[in-house]
């Protein structure tokens, strides 16, 4: 008898921390990531030449491209997660044997959340930065 309450006690405990344990995890995410939501481009850089070709590097790696040119005014999602402190740069690639770099629209640390703006070279572009 003595055995199963000590059972039922510890079942009792573990049920109560395990979703303690998992909210906290949940929170700790959320303090060391952002999630990076959607691109929109109000402007492009490359003016009335197309659409640009825009991706997204994170401390150098690029993570994200649309695949393609997005014209303005068009939005795309980007849906990754990024660590907190890392740096965001967004481009716009320059194809078709175009002799100059890619532009850099915009760049950022990652810390808090909102809507950031994009501005380099003549674009106008914002991303959705959540928690």
């Amino acid at each position: 008898m003595r055995t199963t309450k000590r059972f039922a006690a510890i079942a009792a405990v573990l049920a109560a921390a395990v979703p303690a344990a998992a909210a906290t995890a949940n929170a700790n995410a959320a303090d060391t990531t952002r999630h990076l939501g959607t691109l929109t481009v109000n402007t492009t850089e490359d003016g009335g030449w197309g659409g640009d070709e825009p991706y997204i590097t994170v401390d150098g790696v690029e993570r994200w491209t649309a695949g393609g040119e997005m014209d303005s005014p068009s939005s795309a999602a980007v849906n990754i997660d990024v660590p907190v402190g890392s740096t965001v740069r967004v481009y716009d690639r320059d194809l078709g044997g175009n002799p100059d770099p890619d532009d850099l629209i915009g760049s950022f640390p990652v810390e808090g959340w909102g809507i950031v703006h994009l501005t380099n070279d003549g674009a106008d572009y914002t991303l959705d930065v959540q928690q």
